[in-house]
């Protein structure tokens, strides 16, 4: 049984995938956590936003807490999001009647938040 540690030494999948979906991941928990914490809200008690601020990116919560440091403001903390839910159907294409065919349904949501660039 493995709980802890890996017996075999990791491919070069784990790598990439572990590299490139911790950046992906890191780089959106940032930037809830910014809007969360920095964006200006209608609510005059700001403690439910940086309590979910706190949900999505403890590791910044405990920093905040702990050494007092917190996210900069920047121009992204006053980017609004957008938030899309989307449904449809999933279609793959068969090679041996040659056209697509409908095989599920799919729901999922876009979740955006200013120019990926900035």
């Amino acid at each position: 049984m493995r709980y802890f540690a890996e017996i075999d030494p990791p491919s070069i999948i784990d790598f990439y995938t572990t590299t490139f979906g911790g950046i992906y991941l890191g780089e959106i928990t940032y930037r809830l956590t910014d809007f969360f914490w920095n964006y200006p809200s209608k609510f005059k008690n700001p403690i439910f936003r940086k309590v979910i601020g706190g949900m999505i990116n403890p590791v910044a919560d405990i920093n905040r807490w702990v050494l007092g440091k917190n996210l900069t403001i920047t121009t992204n903390s006053f980017t609004s999001l957008e938030f899309s839910p989307n449904s449809g159907l999933n279609y793959r294409f068969d090679p041996s009647q040659e056209k697509m065919s409908a095989i599920g349904q799919r729901i999922g949501f876009d979740l955006s938040n200013g120019n990926i660039y900035d």
